[in-house]
């Protein structure tokens, strides 16, 4: 769970981590092993290359933390021009270059080979649909909105950032399938090779569809 600075953003102070590499209360989000990838990415790949990536990411994720009562409503759909600008449909796809990026990181970081659609799909037009490229969705966790909702009416801020297990599956030395999810309180960012449905453009008003089950908490009398 993460406080809430003045500025908005979580206090590294406050952001708990576990983890095979490091499990305790972190000091810091910018440095260390315990909340970055390993030196999996050249230079350039993790400079000029993919820095439009990390600036449109840090706007939705800017923008999905500071909605969070917006988007507790019972239909959420997020009009991508205010979260990025005029521009959204390039953000946007830089974004999801972004969540591309992390997949392919977390598969180097267990010493597997990235998937050629994936590193693929991230020089690929933004424009094009690209067939069989990483596909991201974007939805509601019932559970998270459910304890975001409890905590608003018990005045606490439950807001935080979760990464959950990332499964692949191989064949052999082979990667045939892999998935990676980002929680920004109760809206999951999930990136998953190889997709599920035809690529498309995404269109300007995204809708959060909110899935799984509610929280299962008594109150306490």
């Amino acid at each position: 769970m993460a406080d809430i600075s003045e500025s908005g953003a979580p206090d590294p102070r406050s952001l708990y981590r576990s983890g095979d590499s490091y499990t305790g209360t972190l000091n810091g989000i910018k440095t260390g092993s315990a909340v970055q990838w390993g030196k999996n990415l050249c230079a350039p790949c993790n400079g000029a290359r993919s820095q439009p990536f990390d600036y449109a990411y840090e706007k939705w994720s800017r923008w999905m933390w500071e909605h969070q009562d917006d988007l507790a409503a019972a239909q959420a759909v997020v009009d991508l021009q205010d979260v990025y600008g005029s521009d959204w449909s390039v953000e946007h796809a830089y974004t999801q270059r972004y969540l591309a990026k992390q997949l392919g990181c977390m598969l180097a970081t267990n010493y597997c080979e990235v998937p050629e659609p994936i590193t693929t799909f991230l020089d690929s037009p933004l424009v094009v649909a690209q067939l069989g490229a990483p596909q991201a969705t974007f939805f509601r966790d019932r559970a998270r909105l459910d304890l975001h909702t409890r905590g608003r009416e018990e005045g606490v801020d439950y807001r935080g950032y979760w990464i959950p297990e990332a499964p692949f599956w191989t064949t052999g030395s082979q990667v045939v399938a892999a998935q990676y999810q980002y929680f920004i309180g109760f809206v999951c960012c999930d990136i998953r090779w190889p997709p599920t449905r035809p690529a498309a453009p995404p269109p300007r008003l995204l809708n959060l569809p909110l899935t799984g089950a509610p929280l299962r908490l008594q109150r306490a009398e």
